[in-house]
Parts: C-alpha cells; structure tokens; sequence
C-alpha cells in the first residue's frame, strides 16, 4: 500500500487572544481599568488523521468548528502549535476567496502567478492555460484585472487553476456550490476524475449532497477536535441527527404489549406514523437493489399508524450525485388515503424506470399536508439502489424520458 498523501498527527492550533488596550476614551480619561483576559483560544485540539493517495475527505461541522484553520495547517500556510504534517505531492488549494490573487493582475496573469506558487514550470501552465479559461468560462474577460471580476468570478478562476495545475493533492474550502448548476455538474465531474488519476483531496463543505456524492470519508469537527472519523455514510447519518436533533417517536404497542418500533440514526418526525420498511422490487415481484432501465419498478411502505391520520402526504427523492433525479408527491399523483390506526403498506407503481444507470440515494417522507415541514417519518438518503445497463458511448442524462423520434421523407425544409 503507497504511503498517504496527507499525514497529520496531533495537530493543535492555539491564538493569544487580543490583549491590546480596549478601553474607551471615557475609561482612558478618568484612568478606569478594564479587566484583560489571556486566556488563549484553542482553535484545533490533537487531530489526527490520513488521507491517502486517490481518496477524497470531507471535514465537516457546524460554524467555528476549525474546518477552515485545519486546511490551512494542512496547506502550510499556518503551523501548528503542536503536532505535525506531512504532504507528498503538488499542493492545489482554494481556501479563500481571491487567495494567492493580485488584483491588479488580469486574470491571465494571476494564473502564472498560480502556477508559479504551486511550483508548477511555465511550460505546463502554457499547456494548461486554454483549459483553465474555458472551465473558468472567463474568456471575454481574461484580460481584465482581477480586482473588477465578482466573486462568483474570483472562484471559478481559482477553482479552474487548482483543478487543472496537475495537482497531486488539492484542498477546498467551501467551493463546491459556486457557480450555476452547470458549472457545479462540470467542477464534480473534474473531481471525480482526479480522484481516478490518484488525486488525494480535502474538501470543506456545507454543501452535504456534494460531501456524500464526492468522500470517501469524512472528519466531523466539533470545536476544534475529532468528534467523529470514519465511512462518508456512517458519519452523515450521525452528523444529519445532531444538526436536525433526534425526536422521539412514541412506543406503539403490539397486541404483546411489546414495542414494535425504534427510530434508528439518520431519521427524524414526530412518529404518529411511521415507515417501518422499505421494499424496491424488480419486474418480478421480489425486492431487489438493481434495477433495469426501462422495466417496472415498485417502491413498498410498510406503515404503522398510532392514531387515525387523513393528511399524509407520501414522498420520494432520487438523488444521483447529489442532483436531485425526481421528487414525487403522492397528493400531486391524487393519492390522499385515510390512514386508519395500525399497519399498512404503500405501493408506489412505475410502468417504467425512467432512470438512467447509476446509483442513486432514496429519501423517504411521511409528511403533513398541511404543512410540508412538519414530518411524521423522514428517511434522509437511507435507502440506496442501482441502475445497470449502461447508455449510449458519451450519453448519461438523469432520466430516460419516453420520447419517441420519427422521420418522414420529403417533410425537412
């Protein structure tokens, strides 16, 4: 097995608070005093982790977390107060907006300047320089000083210049939502591809879909230490239920008297029903996880209801590399059932499966219909299934829309 890429051990980062003389110019006048802490602020605490060469990990956690002060450790931009890292590679990074640019440097120039810091020779950056504008789609104004580009242009120049330097490790931070929808379908695929060709990255994100579809795995920050380190879908699970906060669903009793029904990690609601288990089955009746374009497919609920309900809507989401595919609503479908008391199950029927091949996360929702916030059940990306048969060479759209084309001689004009 090569080495990692990225190798931090114990890495601590601690500030000295500002300590300079804050009074106001009333306290200076009459000579009052103000108390001055020293109290340093810790800002990461003994992290440690790897990266290795072809994987991709994500840091999350909630704002002041340290995700942003761990890059740049990571980086080399601040050392650490304790601890250490070591990098093998051509660093590419985006850590801020406009990092490493000289405004009043066009944007053609900045890219050397790029190049240049990341110890790329001129002659690859030549090479590259094509590239690196029309990813950027800032050709009209690659001569222009960066200082009059916006911010959206800032990231796109950045983002397109540390993706296609050759890097060898790449960091990000908070990067991946920057731009339209097809840039950002552009920027995943870039990645993806890099990580194929060996490329060790780290990226910071808010963005969980795009953290989820790209990670392999993912360090969960919590005031400056390690609270979670592991596999991308076992540490979300936990991560979505600390952000959304666990509900505790009420016991419902079978006739034994015993409980039928727990809320497992990764799922929220207020639990006067619940989705006790979910089937997808192939064209033959029998539950499968790989489907085949073009043939029936059913998704199967089975429901427990504590009290009879009348305003359930169900919901599915089919989300391929954190692209939403299709979002059903069985109101919109004119499915509004009574749910009486107890069990039932939910058959959801396509005469075709309009997706394409891929793999694909499922979200389950019982939710109110009168307020499309309030869940009884939310199952957040639990259910996951595959689509075989590959499209055509070059052609991988979402969905496979049932069109049908025709030609008729003599009628083109």
């Amino acid at each position: 097995m090569p080495p990692p890429a990225i190798h931090a051990v114990g890495l601590s980062k601690v500030y000295d608070r500002d300590s300079h003389d804050t009074r106001s110019l009333k306290e200076l006048l009459t000579f009052k005093r103000r108390r001055v802490t020293h109290e340093p602020l810790v800002a990461l605490h003994d992290v440690t982790f790897d990266v290795r060469p072809g994987e991709a990990v994500g840091v999350i956690g909630t704002n002041g977390a340290g995700k942003s002060t761990l890059l740049r450790l990571v980086a080399g931009i601040t050392p650490p107060t304790s601890g250490h890292v070591a990098r093998r590679g051509r660093i590419g990074s985006l850590l801020e907006l406009g990092a490493g640019f000289q405004p009043d440097l066009s944007g053609h120039e900045n890219i050397y300047l790029t190049a240049s810091m990341m110890g790329v020779p001129r002659e690859e950056a030549e090479e590259a320089l094509d590239d690196i504008i029309d990813f950027a789609e800032l050709r009209p104004f690659i001569h222009t000083p960066v200082k009059h580009y916006s911010s959206g242009m800032y990231v796109r120049l950045g983002f397109s210049a540390a993706v296609h330097l050759a890097p060898e490790l790449l960091l990000l931070d908070e990067v991946l939502s920057v731009g339209d929808a097809r840039f950002q379908v552009l920027s995943f695929r870039r990645l993806f591809e890099l990580r194929e060709r060996g490329v060790a990255s780290v990226l910071v994100s808010h963005d969980l879909h795009a953290l989820e579809s790209l990670c392999d795995r993912l360090l969960w920050l919590h005031r400056g230490r390690v609270h979670d380190w592991g596999p991308t879908e076992e540490v979300m699970r936990r991560y979505r239920v600390f952000l959304q906060g666990k509900v505790t669903l009420p016991e419902i009793q079978s006739a034994e008297g015993h409980s039928l029904f727990t809320m497992p990690e990764g799922r929220i609601g207020s639990g006067e029903i619940i989705v006790s288990e979910v089937r997808i089955l192939g064209p033959d009746g029998h539950a499968t996880q790989t489907l085949m374009p073009e043939q029936p497919m059913t998704i199967e609920l089975d429901t427990v209801a504590s009290a009879d309900l009348d305003d359930v809507d169900v919901m599915l989401t089919f989300e391929h590399e954190s692209l939403k595919a299709a979002m059903i609503s069985g109101r919109a479908h004119g499915f509004a059932p009574r749910y009486a008391k107890g069990r039932a199950t939910v058959r959801v029927h396509f005469e075709q499966c309009l997706l394409n091949v891929g793999s694909y996360q499922m979200t389950v929702a019982l939710v109110s219909c009168h307020d499309l916030t309030r869940f009884y059940d939310h199952h957040v990306r639990l259910h996951r299934f595959a689509v075989a048969t590959p499209a055509p060479a070059g052609y991988s759209p979402l969905l496979r829309l049932p069109i049908e084309f025709h030609l008729s001689a003599g009628s083109a004009t």
